[in-house]
């Protein structure tokens, strides 16, 4: 009985595919809610128990199979009822594109098999039949090796420049003979994201990291000290950033921070 959850980790051979693959089970009679930061990600989520509900760009969903989200821009609600037990897949890189083509950012989030049904819907009952995490992560990537595409030449590029701000990407895009429109075109297409919402997302997790250090060692929060460390204008800035990407200001953030969760890798 109880609230049970764990990440596996993904051999090195995977890990360019899938960050570390998230496993949660409630068998408690109370319902279990948590929150997950935005991490840009593209998220496959599998229902194995109860159905699980899920609250994402102010849309309520039963999630009672499968369901694909992404890419993650804004703090995901969701709540494990007793008898849930869901299975979250985290696609990195371009690893969304390798399997199924064009990214999601205009037509998520989707129930499968509607929309993915030539691919990983037919997991779900394999992974229903596995009782431990190991088992199922295992499961996973067996599955998953039979549908990987080779990683294209241009999503190559981007992904090994690990380039973002506008100026070095348009120094980039002249250094390989390409317009910046390309390049900028490849990054929504391959990742599922712009170069910009990177930009903006990277600034905005180096203010939490900034602030998780400071809480961790209970030194007061100086939030012109957090402004400086995100790299923000000033702390209106600050606050346009965090009421974007979970719908509270950094001050209430403190008091919500042990209820947040954080994908890992």
């Amino acid at each position: 009985m109880g609230y049970f959850s764990q990440t596996v980790a993904v051999p090195p051979e995977w890990e360019d595919v899938f960050a570390p693959l998230y496993f949660a089970r409630n068998d408690d009679p109370v319902p279990v809610s948590h929150r997950l930061l935005p991490n840009l990600r593209t998220l496959l989520v599998f229902s194995l128990g109860t159905p699980a509900s899920l609250s994402w760009q102010g849309e309520e969903i039963i999630v009672s199979g499968s369901i694909v989200l992404g890419p993650l821009r804004e703090t995901l609600h969701y709540t494990l009822p007793a008898g849930s037990d869901i299975v979250v897949v985290n696609f990195r890189f371009d690893a969304f594109y390798r399997f199924f083509g064009p990214s999601l950012h205009s037509w998520v989030p989707r129930q499968l098999p509607e929309a993915l049904g030539h691919c990983f819907a037919g997991l779900r009952e394999d992974l229903r039949s596995l009782a431990t995490p190991e088992d199922r992560a295992a499961c996973i990537l067996a599955f998953s090796a039979t549908y990987l595409r080779q990683r294209e030449n241009p999503a190559e590029r981007l992904i090994e420049s690990g380039v973002y701000d506008r100026p070095l990407i348009k120094a980039a895009a002249a250094g390989a003979g390409q317009h910046l429109r390309t390049v900028q075109l490849n990054h929504k297409k391959y990742l599922g994201y712009t170069a910009k919402d990177m930009s903006r997302y990277q600034r905005f997790r180096e203010a939490l990291r900034f602030l998780d250090e400071k809480v961790e060692k209970r030194v007061p929060v100086d939030w012109f000290e957090v402004v400086e460390a995100g790299g923000y204008y000033d702390q209106s800035h600050l606050i346009r950033d965090f009421q974007y990407y979970l719908g509270v200001p950094p001050s209430r953030f403190l008091t919500l921070r042990d209820q947040l969760c954080v994908a890992v890798g």
